[in-house]
């Protein structure tokens, strides 16, 4: 019983996270610096929309 509800519950987060992926789309690239001195990208994600 337990191994059932554990794989339905990973596959609603599959779903889910699928989803949410499909729809969104990069807005915004920003280099994001480390204590090290190195710089990552980052991509910043958000929906469509106004907003609440």
């Amino acid at each position: 019983m337990r191994k059932k509800a554990t794989v339905t519950k990973i596959g609603l987060a599959v779903i889910l996270i699928t989803a949410a992926v499909c729809c969104a789309k990069p807005t915004q690239t920003v280099m994001v610096p480390m204590r090290d001195g190195v710089k990552l990208a980052t991509d910043i994600y958000l929906p469509d929309g106004k907003g609440p």
